[in-house]
């Protein structure tokens, strides 16, 4: 439809100008998260840590990073107020005290989930409106390299911290993690606890990564994977260590099991119950969003927005409330006994007896 730009300023004078933060916001926070996200996912950040000064010169060397692109990424962040020269030597620079602040594990982890994980879904969003493409189009899968790794360092700092709490007031030694991915989870576990246990995961690479990590972070002799898929069927793993854990734990995983209505999740959560009866289970999980409560609220709400918005244009179960939680546990013949939820986060913690 050809557009009345005469009209359009019409009105814009009227309503945005000159044009206020909300407005200059829209697209300049894209581009910055975009420029983060691109260094973060090739190595910057962590090079940043070992290096908190550092020459342009020295990072192309050592990432192997386009110099012209990376001089305009610094262009951009120094305008941001991110990065600054530093010292007396030309081209050496530093983060500046908001870099700091934004190089952080949280940041980071919202990034590698949204900006990585989700980034063909919603490069596809058109399309998918205008009917172009169909929700089963691949270019709306998520990448599951990232939705991990994000969800892994957006959960360190507050969350696991009180996963670890719930299970240590139970008295437990050794867990299973379903849907244990690249073993982020199950190494704080062993390192924060001196405890030991299992992961099961449906990808071959992802439970080689977690051996890998596993073995440089000094706890491979306390922890041990097993490829399997948590469904209607026990899992397939050793009687010894079905016997040995304590307790079972699931970060964001069992909604997953739900796309096509609660009962499957009902189906899973017996077969689990019937393989591991009288364990406890620890599950993570999003609430769903009242939107017109929210009404826009900022964070910490707005992640959750942004995850339930997330999860049912990209083919994942959604996000259930609480009580519906309770119902699914009674229907597979568990008792929900106690929901926490962190300081400051909008996740709920799901103590269940099996």
């Amino acid at each position: 439809m050809p557009k009345d730009l005469l009209r359009e300023a019409e009105i814009a004078r009227d309503i945005v100008f000159p044009p206020g933060a909300e407005e200059l916001s829209l697209s300049s926070s894209w581009v910055y998260a975009q420029i983060l996200f691109s260094l973060w996912d090739s190595g910057f950040y962590d090079y940043v840590r070992r290096h908190p000064r550092f020459s342009r010169a020295a990072v192309v060397e050592a990432l192997g990073f386009d110099p012209m692109t990376f001089d305009w990424l610094m262009y951009y962040l120094v305008g941001r107020g991110v990065v600054r020269a530093a010292g007396e030597r030309e081209g050496e620079l530093e983060l500046t005290e908001k870099g700091r602040r934004v190089h952080n594990t949280i940041a980071r982890g919202l990034l590698e989930l949204y900006v990585g994980g989700y980034a063909g879904l919603m490069a596809n969003l058109g399309p998918l409106l205008r009917r172009e493409i169909t929700i089963d189009d691949p270019r709306l899968d998520r990448s599951a390299r990232h939705a991990a790794a994000g969800t892994e360092d957006a959960t360190c700092v507050r969350v696991v911290p009180q996963v670890i709490e719930a299970l240590r007031e139970h008295g437990v030694e050794r867990i299973l993690d379903l849907g244990c991915g690249t073993g982020g989870f199950l190494i704080q576990w062993a390192r924060l606890t001196g405890g030991g246990g299992a992961g099961v995961d449906m990808s071959a690479s992802a439970l080689a990564a977690a051996k890998a990590n596993a073995a440089q972070q000094g706890v491979s002799d306390r922890l041990s994977f097993h490829l399997g898929e948590i469904g209607e069927r026990a899992l397939p793993i050793g009687d010894d260590v079905a016997r040995t854990v304590d307790a079972l734990t699931a970060m964001f995983m069992l909604h997953e099991l739900g796309r096509g209505g609660d009962g499957a999740i009902v189906r899973a959560l017996s077969a689990l119950g019937a393989q591991f009866a009288g364990k406890l289970l620890v599950a993570l999980e999003m609430p769903p969003v009242d939107v017109y409560a929210l009404n826009g609220r900022p964070p910490p709400a707005m992640d959750a927005l942004d995850y339930h918005f997330i999860h049912p244009l990209s083919r994942q179960g959604e996000p259930r409330p609480r009580d519906a939680w309770r119902a699914i546990y009674e229907q597979a013949g568990m008792k929900l006994v106690r929901v926490r939820r962190p300081g400051g986060s909008p996740v709920l913690i799901h103590v269940v007896q099996m």
